[in-house]
């Protein structure tokens, strides 16, 4: 039984090695698809079906974009657009890829103007950011029951200017 010490200490170290590998790995993934959806949005209830064109699911939010946003169609050059698959009735979600990041963040900035429209706008967050956006919200709520100020900036949670 001595003899095999050795060997189980060898893949006892191994399987740390690789434990430690795949958490880096896992990580890296992470920041790839995080990186990869930052000029990302989901607008949602944008009328349409899910057997469009390109064209004309491009055609609808860019008429949202620039009738509802106001936002100028030279203010925005979209790479992608394609609806996502939804279980809801009604309008599929659609994902909008822009060019670059002030392009989203004007889109973002013009959210406010669909308060009165019931079409809505979101970041497209990876499914580990959702998480964690999902985990700070009652403390974002309970933050703003006590009088504070309290905002979610991706994947932190603000109160009073201190993250």
């Amino acid at each position: 039984m001595t003899n095999m010490e050795p060997d189980i200490q060898s893949l006892v170290s191994e399987n740390t090695e690789l434990r430690d590998e795949v958490s880096h790995l896992t990580h890296k993934i992470n920041s790839m698809e995080s990186q990869a959806k930052r000029n990302n949005v989901i607008f949602y209830n944008v009328e349409g079906h899910s057997a469009e064109s390109f064209e004309d699911t491009l055609d609808a939010v860019t008429k949202v974009m620039t009738e509802t946003m106001n936002i100028k169609y030279e203010d925005f050059a979209v790479l992608n657009v394609r609806r996502l698959p939804s279980k809801v009735s009604g309008p599929k979600p659609v994902l909008v890829t822009f060019a670059q990041p002030n392009h989203k963040s004007k889109v973002m900035m013009g959210a406010k103007y669909l308060k009165s429209q019931k079409i809505s706008v979101s970041h497209d967050f990876t499914d580990d950011e959702r998480n964690t956006r999902r985990k700070l919200k009652p403390l974002k709520d309970k933050a703003r029951h006590d009088g504070c100020f309290s905002v979610m900036r991706y994947t932190k949670l603000q109160i009073d200017n201190k993250l």
